[in-house]
């Protein structure tokens, strides 16, 4: 049970929720991403190399790269592995996979394409794939914000904002690496959907604070 499951009789409202609960992750993460504020103080430490603006947008944006294209990247091919009696193909073959049960496997139940087995993936090495390809999702819009944020000083936008700004970044490739990735693997739903909720919060904040700066 979770509080974000939804009975199928109110399903039309499902678009609303997401509305709201975006909105208020919003502030949320406007609360936490304030110069002095949470984030300054328990995740800046993190990136304590880094000197300069550009050097912590880089290293953020750097780590969430990491994490997105290789961390979960190979989770996903053990995902795969895990969920294949085969393990994982990475070269394709026409011939049907046999069970050890002697039941033959079409392709249509088991591909032997790497990409197209993942689709027929259930529990554990479902959840593995999954969390790869929501990371996929985000991290585009992730590096627009990251762009923008290098982009600020240029036009002369307060030194508040921009320090506002990377605090927006860091909170939310904190969510989706440090939270987000471990929640979805272990099926903890509920955390896993406000990791979600507060890394997109914190990047329509990000956008939201430089429109209205």
């Amino acid at each position: 049970m979770s509080i974000f499951d939804v009975p199928q009789s109110n399903a039309p409202i499902i678009p609303l929720l997401v509305v709201l609960t975006t909105v208020i992750h919003i502030l949320i993460a406007n609360v936490l991403a304030s110069p002095g504020g949470a984030v300054s103080h328990v995740l800046g430490p993190l990136i304590f190399f880094a000197k300069s603006d550009l050097q912590r947008i880089t290293a953020i944006t750097g780590f969430f790269f990491f994490v997105t294209y290789t961390v979960t990247s190979g989770l996903s091919l053990m995902g795969a592995a895990l969920g294949n009696p085969e393990g994982y193909k990475n070269k394709g073959t026409k011939r049907a996979l046999i069970l050890s049960a002697g039941a033959i496997l079409t392709p249509q139940l088991f591909p032997p394409e790497p990409r197209l087995a993942k689709d027929i993936l259930t529990g554990f090495p479902h959840r593995l794939t999954a969390l790869h390809d929501n990371l996929l999702e985000i991290f585009p819009a992730f590096v627009i914000c990251a762009a923008i944020t290098l982009a600020l000083p240029i036009y002369g936008v307060d030194h508040l904002v921009v320090e506002k700004s990377i605090n927006y970044l860091l909170l939310a490739a904190f969510s989706k690496t440090f939270i987000y990735v471990p929640a979805y693997a272990i099926d903890w739903d509920n955390v896993r959907s406000f990791a979600h909720l507060l890394a997109i919060g914190s990047l329509l904040g990000l956008l939201i604070g430089v429109v209205t700066a």
